[in-house]
């Protein structure tokens, strides 16, 4: 059942939506990752409406923006439930097609603010918009490639329990729509604080209870419905698939920087294998990215069990490297055969997703001599 979407939250994300394109003076942005998953999302629209209520500045609106082209929403099958369910119309939000000419244009008249959620790197293709970074709220390991930033990064399972501490910490109050997108991030980030998944923390656990008295459900019921719209793939394509939570890093070398493609999927690695567009979609992505090596991560079923995939494209790196690391790796990786030139394995270790590989590929570690 939708949770009526508050008056307030509703008449913002419409200004903020309608207004931006156009807009010629201050502003403060909100921006989520590149993933744009639940969490960004949840994150980039809450935050971006408490520190409206907390500005003393009434010429410098802020503006939400989810971090996808707005043709890529359809992919977000979790977002647009979760969206759903807090009676938010997903095609009334700003997206980043709409908003980053507009964002570069005020960068170069310093009227523009930018604040990360969810993230405190941002993506290689908007690296030209670094230096308008002026805070980070999140919750991954920090790069310190935005040192200039106002930064709160922190441990927890969740960037939406961040956001909804702030929130209290200020002294505003959350509408139950708000209440309830955070929570469902908060399930999906932390696996409903289960134990198995390992994520939770202490703040995910007093800030879901604290959501929870706003909109009156538990955790496992608000899992059960990420579960079910995770599943929901429809008739999505292998590209789309790949598209669907993608990230990408981006490892400066002196004779040329070496990328990598982490896309994550809902749909077990071995099932995508198995699509006839699989070889296809795999070559374009490398093609299209101009990556090194593509690692795809999954994480489907109920129990939740992981996959990983790993396919190399650039002959400067060692493959049978790459896969000696990540196999001796925390990751518990278990082989289960190679298809259209992908590696595809089992993985024990459920807790861990892209920190991981990311971190044991470092180039210098796997380029051939």
């Amino acid at each position: 059942m939708a949770v009526a979407a508050g008056g307030r939250l509703r008449v913002f994300l419409e200004r903020a939506a309608t207004q931006f394109p156009a807009w010629r003076e201050r502003a403060v942005v909100v921006l989520g990752n590149e993933s744009a998953d639940l969490d960004s999302i949840a994150c980039a629209l809450v935050h971006s409406h408490v520190l409206q209520q907390l500005s003393k500045d009434p010429a410098c609106p802020i503006f939400p923006v989810v971090n996808a082209p707005r043709a890529d929403m359809k992919l977000r099958t979790e977002a647009l439930g979760a969206l759903a369910a807090a009676g938010i119309d997903w095609s009334a939000l700003l997206y980043v097609d709409d908003a980053l000419g507009r964002m570069r244009e005020l960068q170069k008249e310093n009227k523009l603010s930018i604040v990360l959620v969810d993230h405190n790197q941002l993506a290689v293709s908007q690296a030209d918009i670094a230096t308008a970074v002026t805070a980070i709220v999140d919750h991954h390991k920090d790069t310190q490639s935005l040192p200039h930033a106002r930064s709160w990064i922190t441990d927890a399972g969740s960037c939406a329990s961040m956001v909804a501490r702030h929130a209290q910490d200020n002294g505003v109050p959350l509408e139950p729509a708000e209440a309830l997108l955070l929570s469902y991030a908060i399930a999906a980030d932390t696996g409903a604080l289960s134990e198995y998944m390992g994520r939770a923390r202490e703040l995910d656990h007093a800030m879901a209870a604290a959501l929870g008295a706003l909109h009156g459900r538990s955790m496992e019921d608000l899992m059960a419905d990420v579960m079910k719209w995770r599943q929901a793939l429809g008739a999505l394509s292998c590209a789309e698939l790949l598209r669907k939570d993608y990230k990408k890093f981006v490892f400066p070398r002196p004779a040329g920087d070496v990328v990598v493609g982490m896309p994550s999927s809902s749909a077990p690695v071995a099932a995508m294998a198995a699509m006839p567009d699989f070889a296809e979609s795999i070559d374009a992505l490398c093609v299209q990215q101009g990556l090194g090596a593509v690692i795809l991560m999954s994480l489907a079923g109920e129990p939740p069990a992981r996959q990983m995939g790993v396919r190399v494209c650039d002959p400067r790196i060692d493959e049978a490297r790459v896969l000696e690391l990540l196999q001796a790796s925390e990751l518990g990786l278990v082989p289960l055969g190679v298809y259209a030139g992908v590696h595809v394995f089992d993985q024990q270790s459920i807790k861990h997703s892209r920190k991981v590989p990311s971190r044991t590929c470092a180039p210098s570690r796997w380029l051939r001599a």
